[in-house]
């Protein structure tokens, strides 16, 4: 399952792993570029949307980055701020993860306010992946 944390972590490997052997990350480069974007654009912008593709794995996983909805939890809000803002203060993406975005950005059970997105990888068409910035379409996977 690729879930929207599981996508974040993959990203934020990703980034580390580069910076083993250099200073610097092409992708955590490419993702403060399109971090910027999104934060100048705002949530509604194609710039917002094209950043957090990044981290989708389907389009309801995409819907939940970029379109928020009357009821939703507070958190949700705070959550895709951080998932953007991180990005900018810290071109390593370092703390991506770091008890700022949290497996309740997928969902929870019975929860209205924040209902479960599917974690199944379903982009048959290339909607999600075609939305993303030239230099992120692809992130390696990362064995550690």
């Amino acid at each position: 399952m690729a879930s929207i944390l599981n996508n974040l972590k993959k990203v934020h490997a990703a980034v580390v792993a580069q910076r083993i052997t250099s200073d610097e990350s092409p992708i955590g480069a490419a993702l403060n570029r399109a971090a910027v974007a999104a934060v100048t654009g705002g949530i509604q912008s194609d710039a917002w949307k094209s950043y957090m593709a990044v981290f989708a794995a389907n389009r309801d996983q995409l819907e939940r980055l970029t379109v928020e909805k009357p009821g939703e939890e507070p958190y949700l809000k705070q959550m895709r701020a951080y998932i953007v803002s991180n990005a900018i203060c810290d071109v390593g993406t370092n703390a991506f993860t770091n008890n700022k975005v949290t497996k309740v950005i997928d969902g929870l059970e019975g929860v209205a306010g924040n209902p479960s997105v599917s974690g199944e990888v379903s982009d048959p068409d290339g909607t999600v992946a075609g939305l993303r910035p030239a230099d992120l379409k692809v992130i390696p996977d990362v064995t550690i």
